[in-house]
């Protein structure tokens, strides 16, 4: 990863961290990410802004999935997913 794209992928994670309230890892939900997504349409965001969203999520729950921290289920792994479906 280039240094921008760490940085960008930072500021998305920062501002998720505050809509979860700086939640522990463990105890975000599924249906708290997607309500994320959904407030992004509630302002309007660009489509192609969901891709590098999704994938600083993906990356991060990979990151901790790796490091043995369960988090939920499966379908986050296709979160870069959701783009093509909105």
């Amino acid at each position: 990863m280039e240094g921008k794209t760490v940085t960008q992928y930072f500021r998305i994670l920062r501002q998720f961290g505050i809509f979860v309230k700086n939640k522990d890892i463990e105890d975000i939900s599924f249906e708290e990410v997607m309500e994320w997504y959904d407030l992004m349409e509630v302002f309007e965001y660009q489509n192609n802004t969901f891709i590098p969203i999704s994938m600083a999520l993906k990356k991060f729950f990979e990151f901790h999935e790796m490091k043995g921290i369960s988090i939920f289920n499966i379908a986050l792994k296709n979160l870069a997913l959701l783009e093509t479906k909105r």
